[in-house]
């Protein structure tokens, strides 16, 4: 089964986005739009016993910060990597973090398909 992924991030046009390049590469993406229903999927998933495998979070959430999710994240799924979106990926950068597990500030991948399948190539499985 391929990598799900958790992108919450309240502008619709970076959302689809990012989401279509994701889907592109073969992974599964589960869309939300603040921080509450992100929480809520989170905790959904880990009481199904589904793993989340990477969360991306957009820094700039409404009436939150994506630091404060981040963190929060982290709380209820610390094996879960985080990463803060805000600017353009550097494929670099998100490749060898995913491979350490750590969380990192990304950027948006709004124009980056190809880095976003770049990455997805080698970290498919």
């Amino acid at each position: 089964m391929s990598k799900l992924i958790l992108l919450v991030d309240d502008d619709p046009d970076a959302r689809v986005e990012l989401a279509s390049a994701l889907l592109a590469c073969g992974f599964r993406v589960r869309l939300s739009t603040d921080r509450e229903e992100a929480l809520v999927l989170a905790d959904l998933y880990k009481d199904m016993g589904l793993t989340i495998d990477l969360a991306i979070v957009d820094l700039q959430l409404p009436g939150t910060s994506g630091q404060l999710l981040t963190k929060e994240l982290r709380g209820k799924t610390p094996s879960v990597p985080v990463f803060e979106v805000s600017g353009p990926v550097d494929k670099q950068i998100l490749s060898a973090e995913l491979r350490q597990g750590k969380s990192n500030f990304i950027s948006n991948a709004i124009a980056h398909h190809e880095k976003i399948r770049q990455f997805g190539t080698h970290h498919q499985n």
